[in-house]
């Protein structure tokens, strides 16, 4: 009789533990198409030193971490002679891997000086090339920059959030402020339409599977760091790569839900 008990009591544990878990099989590729403009393009930086290459890299150590805990030590030895530059991207804890995820892959077709018309007119070739499960659209910026009205960048992130949708992939709006001098109204509105375009799209089924999300600032902790002129280019514009990490962290924390 308690042998019995023990076993139903550990199979409805096991039974529990992957019913929490994502639905990734084991051929399934997550792959993430990243829509933005030269912050996201490593504008003035080595190339593979930009948000989304650090990405790339959390990704794999929380991949790794979770297939291969028990690595032989001399593999763990190359694995962080590979990895060291990128050893504080992710420490080794469930808060911050990736669960049950098998294979992944980025796309990053970000464009300097991109707008929000040039990814609309880019995305449908882009999901139908790609037919990525996850979009991350990260443009507004130079919308702003040129004092284009906003209900027209409004207008374009809305229509790409719902091709992406339409496309059966995730959505994460990634929102950006801009300095006070474009005037208050101007910059109130602006700061406003990312939150309205998530909102706009966010219905029972989106907001179950957090299909649509939101990074409310993508340069939090680094246009307010105390230690901001540090953290940009000479342009004032442009992120230096000592702030991708920051920006990267930003992004991850939303990220993350859409991807478990």
């Amino acid at each position: 009789m308690a042998s019995s008990l023990t076993t139903r009591l550990a199979v409805g544990l096991l039974f529990a533990v992957f019913a929490n878990q994502p639905s990734y099989s084991k051929t399934q590729t997550v792959k993430i198409l990243v829509m933005g403009d030269s912050i996201s393009a490593e504008y003035g930086l080595k190339r593979g030193t930009g948000w989304v290459a650090l990405l790339e890299s959390r990704m794999a150590e929380s991949v790794n971490w979770n297939e291969k805990p028990k690595a032989s030590s001399k593999n763990a030895q190359n694995a962080t002679n590979i990895i060291a530059p990128q050893a504080i991207n992710t420490p080794p804890t469930g808060q911050n891997s990736i669960k049950l995820l098998p294979n992944f892959s980025i796309v990053n077709a970000s464009i300097s000086g991109e707008t929000t018309a040039g990814g609309r007119s880019r995305l449908a070739a882009l999901l139908t090339l790609h037919k990525p499960s996850h979009v991350i659209i990260e443009l507004g910026a130079n919308d702003a920059l040129r004092g284009l009205p906003v209900a027209a960048a409004q207008s374009n992130l809305n229509a790409m959030t719902q091709m992406a949708l339409q496309s059966g992939a995730k959505v994460l709006i990634v929102g950006m402020q801009i300095p006070p001098n474009y005037g208050q109204d101007y910059t109130q509105q602006f700061s406003a339409v990312f939150g309205n375009v998530v909102k706009a799209n966010q219905s029972a089924k989106t907001k179950t599977n957090n299909a649509v999300a939101l990074v409310p600032f993508m340069l939090k902790g680094v246009a307010d760091s105390p230690e901001y002129l540090k953290l940009f280019q000479a342009d004032r514009i442009h992120p230096t790569e000592s702030a991708q990490l920051q920006i990267l962290n930003n992004v991850w924390v939303v990220l993350l839900k859409q991807l478990n």
